[in-house]
């Protein structure tokens, strides 16, 4: 039987959501956890070592994927130690993956965007969040790690200009060097002492956002360790009809991963809106 061994590092949601996922699998026999360490490929060559193996392996994991190529290129079901096993590069983390076909899909794909919520990286868990695994399993489906002690952090909320919120990906580079560019942008209208305290807030402060889309699917936008920096602008309008407005526009690249949707269980903290005046 083919054994999954799933390495759980700080960089993969949480050992608490993996081991919920893992329930099923594990009576299936299907599923080997290893523990959470500093060192995952440390905490994987221990485990590999200690086994007898006589079937194929495969190890996720954004930082442990890398033993996916050892499997193949070396000999680790004889009697090299895994130890011993030259490092892989890098590119081997994030290529040779299976693709599959796209089907198109009927019903309704209305773009546009309806709830935004921003939080700084500093609310967040020390950990690398989303992860590559995120992204070619097609979504986020453990919870948002913000810091629950020593007081809960939240993401607040934002209610822009209707119309105006919009996020895109793009990949960059030639094939081997590629990476991912993540942007945002939105208009707030009005400029007073809530829009400009909130400017000044978010000046040299790097955030991440959730943007909630009009066909009711969260996408999470940037990442803890590469995460969105803001430009904003203002304009207050030539005549009456002109909007007085901020726009703001947070982007940033160097991503392994495009936006990513969240699943239904990727469940996040919200701090309410200020009631109205």
């Amino acid at each position: 039987m083919k054994k999954l061994i799933l390495a759980c590092t700080l960089g993969f949601a949480g050992i608490g959501y993996v081991q919920a996922q893992a329930e099923t699998l594990l009576e299936k026999h299907e599923l080997i956890v290893v523990e959470h360490q500093e060192d995952p490929l440390a905490s994987v060559a221990t485990f590999l070592e200690g086994m007898e193996l006589t079937s194929p392996v495969m190890i996720l994991t954004e930082i442990a994927a890398k033993a996916v190529a050892f499997v193949e290129a070396r000999s680790l079901f004889a009697d090299t130690p895994f130890s011993e096993v030259p490092e892989a590069p890098p590119a081997l983390v994030y290529s040779c993956l299976a693709i599959t076909g796209l089907r198109r899909k009927c019903g309704p794909k209305p773009g546009g965007n309806k709830r935004l919520y921003i939080a700084p990286v500093e609310y967040f868990q020390d950990i690398e969040f989303p992860v590559y695994a995120d992204a070619v399993a097609g979504e986020i489906t453990g919870p948002i790690p913000l810091i629950s002690t020593p007081s809960a952090k939240k993401f607040i909320e934002i209610q822009a200009a209707y119309d105006t919120t919009k996020w895109g990906f793009a990949s960059k580079g030639k094939s081997g060097n590629q990476s991912f560019e993540q942007n945002i942008t939105f208009d707030f209208y009005g400029i007073d002492k809530d829009s400009v305290a909130l400017v000044a807030r978010l000046l040299n402060t790097p955030c991440v956002i959730i943007a909630r889309g009009n066909n009711n699917t969260n996408y999470f936008v940037g990442s803890l360790d590469v995460p969105l920096e803001f430009e904003i602008n203002s304009d207050s309008g030539s005549k009456g009809s002109d909007p007085q407005k901020i726009t703001f526009t947070a982007k940033n690249d160097g991503f392994m991963f495009p936006v990513i949707p969240l699943a239904s269980t990727a469940t996040f903290a919200i701090d309410p809106l200020p009631a109205v005046a």
